[in-house]
């Protein structure tokens, strides 16, 4: 199932991209729809991609000698006064690294995956995207470390 464009263009992973190249990402997107409770990633596990959170709250976990310390919550638009929802793995759209920490839904949830291995296809068609993509993710991290989102 391709992801909604509608959606996609609202990301702010995919922000700066051609129409052409969000039709690209869209026909590679793959499809979650999580139940309460359910992990999507596990710390230290290997990275996929990137997930796009189209609806629901996500926590994100550290796990450490049989703690679980919850340390930021991400969710779908609906919970955005910008009506954009959060992602996460946002370097592994370039480099599979593995999880630095668990991340498990909280409510019914549903997320795009935007998965390393079918980028790769798809950035060696069009550097362009992978250079958009990368500079995105720089942004995304910026962010996150100088603490204006949460996760």
């Amino acid at each position: 199932m391709k992801a909604p464009l509608e959606f996609l263009v609202q990301a702010p992973l995919l922000q700066n991209l051609s129409k052409t190249q969000i039709k690209a990402l869209a026909a590679i997107c793959e499809r979650s729809e999580l139940d309460p409770q359910e992990t999507l990633a596990r710390e230290g596990s290997p990275g996929t991609g990137a997930y796009l959170i189209e609806r629901g709250i996500i926590e994100v976990v550290l796990e450490s000698d049989g703690q679980r310390d919850v340390v930021g919550t991400l969710t779908g638009p609906e919970y955005k006064d910008d009506a954009r929802g959060d992602a996460f793995g946002e370097i592994c759209v370039l480099d599979p690294m593995p999880w630095q920490a668990s991340f498990q839904t909280v409510e019914n949830s549903v997320l795009w995956l935007l998965p390393h291995a079918r980028l790769q296809a798809l950035f060696a068609a069009d550097p362009d995207l992978k250079a958009r993509l990368a500079s995105n993710v720089a942004r995304a991290l910026y962010r996150r470390l100088a603490g204006r989102t949460s996760g």
